[in-house]
């Protein structure tokens, strides 16, 4: 769509339909000091809107993120990068004791037994520390 600008008389009707003498009514709440009196300060001028745009982008793209650098709030506790091999081979895994041999389990299904042995280890962690059980 091409822009046709308003003339002169267009916007002297315009005004002239709502009460004001000059656009300049517009900011008569904003004290002049406010006002900006000239160009802005390093924006270039007669810039086009695309040129306006990657300008402010070059400009965001200076700000930095904590995920864009080193982070050592938390001493470490915060949430890493666990590759799904790695997280799959561990909850995979059970190493036990058979015939004092330490053996480790691949893709197993924990036994009754393991079980109620983990809940019993529990339960007495539990009193030992004097929580309450709900």
């Amino acid at each position: 769509m091409r822009y046709l600008p308003l003339t002169p008389e267009d916007r002297t009707a315009m005004l002239n339909t709502i009460g004001a003498a000059s656009v300049d009514d517009f900011y008569s709440d904003v004290p002049q000091s406010a006002r900006l009196d000239g160009k802005i300060h390093d924006l270039p001028d007669h810039q086009s809107e695309l040129a306006v745009e990657r300008h402010l982008a070059r400009l965001a793209a200076k700000n930095v993120t904590a995920s864009d650098g080193p982070f050592f709030v938390g001493a470490g506790a915060y949430k890493h990068h666990v590759p799904a091999s790695v997280d799959m081979i561990i909850q995979s895994q059970r190493c036990r004791r058979v015939n004092g041999i330490d053996t480790r389990d691949i893709a197993f299904t924990v036994a009754r037994e393991d079980a109620d042995r983990a809940q019993t280890a529990l339960a007495d962690l539990v009193e030992q520390m004097g929580c309450a059980v709900l």
